[in-house]
C-alpha cells in the first residue's frame, strides 16, 4: 500500500516518513518525520498534518506540550503519554488565511520523560491568491469497504488563461486520479475538474493522502489536493479478537463477540473450532443486523492457545470475518 495513511484513535500511520535513526534512545529518532511541505496551496483553507511519534523504548514517553513560531499554525498533543512500543501524533493545523507567499513555521515539542528535551519540526507552504480549489479537498466521506467511490473537486486558475494542468498523480496506489477541463464561470477563469476513484481493495479505517497536480505555470508547477476518507467494513466484530487470557486445566472460560453487519445477515458457519475452543451459542437461521457469538475455552491440556476462527455469513459485500483466538492454559496446582 503506497503512501496511504491511516488515522485511528489509538494508532496513526502518516505518509511521507523519513529514515529513522538506528539509536532507539535518541529522542530525534522518535519523530520519523521532521518536515511537512504542503507545497503550493490556495490562500484560505486550513491545512492539517499528523506528525507521527513512535516509542521504541521500554518506558513511557511523556510529552509536555507543543509551541509554534507563528500564530498561523496551531499544534496539539492529543495523547501526551505514549506507552512503550506504542505510537502517537502531534496534530498540526496551518491557517492559510493568515499569510500570502512562502511561510515556514517551526513546531517545538517538549519531552518530559524519559528525558527532558525539545524536538523541533517544520510546517511549510506557499499560499497564492490566483487559484482556488473547491471544495479544498477530495473527501470521500464514509465508504463501504469493497465498494468503488469517486470524489471530485474544481480547480480554478485566474489571470493567466494559458495556465493548464498537464498531469495528476496520487501518493496511493489505491486511488486512480484524473482531470478534465470544464467551462469557466467568467472570462478570467480557466477551470478543471479533478477526480479520484477509490478501488475496492482499500482496507477499513480513516485514511489521509494527497493528489498532486502538475501545471504549466513554473511558479506553481506542483499543486497538492488533500484526500480523506473513512472506509467502513460491512461486517465488524466487537471486540475484534477472542481473548481467553490465563486459564487453569479443568476450567472453562467464555468470551462473547458482537458481530454487526450493515444489513441483516445470516451466519452460515464458523470454522476453526474444536474440542478445546468451542462455539457454545446457537447460530440460528434468522437474518439479523447483530449476532452474539459465545466461544468457550475448555482447558483440558496445558499450553498456548493461538488460532483463527472464521465466521462465514451471507452478506453480499463482505461474507466472512476472521477472529484471532488466544489464551494460555496452566497446569492446576
Amino acid at each position: 500500500m503506497a503512501r496511504l495513511s491511516w488515522v485511528a484513535f489509538a494508532l496513526v500511520l502518516v505518509t511521507g516518513m523519513g529514515a529513522v535513526s538506528a539509536d532507539p534512545n535518541s529522542p530525534e529518532s522518535w519523530f520519523p518525520e521532521k518536515v511537512k511541505d504542503f507545497g503550493t496551496v490556495p490562500r484560505g483553507p486550513m491545512l492539517v498534518h499528523y506528525f507521527r511519534v513512535t516509542n521504541p523504548t521500554s518506558e513511557p514517553i511523556q510529552i509536555g506540550g507543543a509551541r509554534v513560531s507563528c500564530g498561523c499554525v496551531t499544534a496539539v498533543v492529543p495523547n501526551p503519554v505514549i506507552p512503550a512500543g506504542g505510537s502517537g501524533v502531534i496534530y498540526a493545523q496551518m491557517d492559510t488565511r493568515r499569510f500570502v507567499g512562502a511561510k515556514s513555521v517551526t513546531v517545538y515539542v517538549t519531552l518530559i520523560k524519559p528525558v527532558f528535551q525539545e524536538v523541533s519540526m517544520q510546517v511549510t507552504a506557499f499560499a497564492r491568491e490566483d487559484f482556488m480549489i473547491h471544495p479544498d479537498n477530495l473527501s470521500f466521506g464514509q465508504v463501504a469497504r469493497g465498494q468503488p467511490a469517486t470524489a471530485t473537486a474544481r480547480v480554478s486558475f485566474y489571470g493567466d488563461l494559458n495556465w493548464q494542468i498537464t498531469e495528476v498523480t496520487s501518493e496511493s496506489g489505491l486511488l486512480k486520479p484524473s482531470f478534465k477541463p470544464v467551462p469557466g464561470q467568467n472570462a478570467n477563469e480557466v477551470a478543471f475538474e479533478v477526480s479520484a476513484q477509490l478501488g475496492p481493495d482499500a482496507p477499513a479505517g480513516k485514511w489521509f493522502t494527497d493528489v498532486w497536480l502538475k501545471t504549466t505555470n513554473p511558479t506553481a508547477a506542483k499543486i497538492r489536493i488533500p484526500v480523506n476518507m473513512e472506509v467502513v467494513s460491512a461486517l465488524t466484530a466487537t471486540p475484534t479478537a477472542v481473548q481467553f487470557g490465563g486459564v487453569f486445566t479443568g476450567q472453562k472460560n467464555e468470551q462473547r463477540i458482537l458481530l454487526k453487519g450493515n444489513a441483516p445477515f445470516k451466519i452460515l458457519k464458523v470454522e476453526g473450532t474444536d474440542d478445546a475452543v468451542q462455539l457454545t451459542s446457537p447460530i440460528g437461521e434468522e437474518a439479523k443486523p447483530v449476532h452474539v457469538l459465545t466461544f468457550t475455552l475448555d482447558a483440558k491440556a496445558a499450553g498456548a492457545v493461538d488460532r483463527k476462527l472464521k465466521v462465514v455469513t451471507d452478506l453480499a459485500s463482505e461474507r466472512e470475518i476472521v477472529l484471532p483466538a488466544t489464551g494460555q492454559v496452566f497446569v492446576a496446582q
